[in-house]
């Protein structure tokens, strides 16, 4: 079998949003230089390589997550790679994130209430985040490896963290003093 090929999904905060634009010319400008649309380039490029990150532009902007599930979808990205990787969600979640995604619901307002359950409890350490960015991703691959014979596993790589674990105001403070936060958030 080929070496594990990993698809890495993360956004760099690096990058200031404001020199990323929030049109998808530049999808049409790289697909014209490369002569191939954006989805076969990135598969062309997983022949080469293990592991291809795709950065993320305004969380916002869910245009992004059209093309990545659009690439998600295709059955050779199950079948040849398999795996998505992805900056959010804290790492000690991941069978429960891969439970979630890979089970089977009688109904999808079923999945809906296990998703909204899951990431209350365990998708981020923010108290709330507005953003659909998030939900549209990870329902993305339910529906996916509803329908697929091969399932894609999702890779959850932040720091670990767990709402079981705060009671308090302190608690949380805590955490966000931690060794272990402070270290995920020097990349």
């Amino acid at each position: 079998m080929r070496n594990l090929l990993l698809f890495v999904f993360s956004a760099f905060t690096a990058i200031a949003l404001k020199a990323q634009t929030s049109s998808i010319e530049a999808l049409r400008t790289c697909a014209a230089e490369k002569g191939m649309p954006p989805k076969e380039y990135i598969f062309k490029l997983f022949e080469k390589s293990d592991i291809v990150v795709l950065g993320e532009r305004d969380h916002r902007d869910t245009v992004q997550y059209d093309l990545i599930q659009d690439i998600l979808a295709d059955p050779r990205f199950a079948e040849q790679i398999g795996y998505v990787y992805t900056e959010v969600g804290s790492y000690n979640m991941n069978d429960d994130v891969n439970r979630l995604l890979q089970g089977s619901y009688p109904t999808e307002a079923a999945f809906m209430d296990s998703l909204y359950a899951y990431y209350r409890k365990s998708e981020t350490f923010y108290p709330m985040w507005e953003k659909y960015n998030r939900i549209k991703f990870l329902k993305g691959i339910y529906e996916i490896n509803r329908t697929s014979p091969k399932k894609i596993r999702l890779g959850l790589t932040d720091c670990e963290f767990s709402w079981d674990e705060i009671r308090t105001v302190e608690d949380y403070k805590d955490f966000w003093k931690s060794p272990g936060f402070e270290r995920s958030r020097q990349f």
